[in-house]
């Protein structure tokens, strides 16, 4: 059996569209800020694969999203060594909508009731079915989950926590059928004696 090949989302990621073969099987069009390649897997699967690289699903991606902006159709945050914010188009489980990297949308305008055209960061465009409100209000999600999650981060290193001192040791047990742990500190004696 082979193993699937799979695409890790860099940054310089700009887009993942669909795009349909000859015989009508749904691929991605990957367009990166210097190069641009088709990957035999959906735009929804390519995101998944890269998000089951890293120990978690895009379901999961999509309902954390859900959760933080306590809306629907959010952008999306993937792990990795790179923090990358992906913007989609449609419902992210839609297999074939449009996937945008925040960073590389520089502008984007009206062409019409429900269509867009969106500048991205090498000096293309693309051409997209949403209306101006829609995509603003996606883009605009995205700039919030990032802020949202950067705060988290930097307040998980500011929380307090127990501040155990590093001259003593500490033993951890059950008494008497009890639920919780209890820390009972021991002197280095008492260890360096077991």
């Amino acid at each position: 059996m082979q193993a699937k090949s799979v695409y890790l989302i860099p940054s310089r990621l700009i887009a993942i569209l669909p795009e349909y073969s000859k015989y009508g099987e749904l691929y991605s069009n990957i367009l990166e800020v210097n190069y641009s390649f088709v990957n035999e897997r959906n735009p929804y699967d390519t995101i998944d694969d890269h998000c089951l690289y890293y120990g978690s699903a895009l379901r999961g991606k999509i309902e954390g999203a859900n959760s933080i902006l306590k809306t629907k159709i959010n952008p999306i945050a993937l792990n990795g060594p790179e923090s990358i914010i992906l913007i989609p188009t449609k419902s992210p489980m839609s297999k074939d909508g449009i996937w945008f990297n925040l960073e590389h949308i520089i502008d984007f305008q009206a062409l019409g009731k429900r269509e867009i055209l969106v500048f991205l960061s090498n000096g293309d465009t693309i051409r997209v079915e949403n209306s101006y409100k829609q995509f603003k209000s996606r883009v605009d999600r995205g700039y919030i989950l990032r802020t949202k999650l950067e705060e988290r981060q930097n307040l998980q290193h500011l929380q307090s926590h127990y501040i155990l001192d590093p001259g003593k040791r500490y033993h951890y047990q059950r008494n008497n059928g009890k639920l919780n742990f209890e820390m009972v500190i021991q002197n280095k004696r008492d260890n360096k004696d077991k």
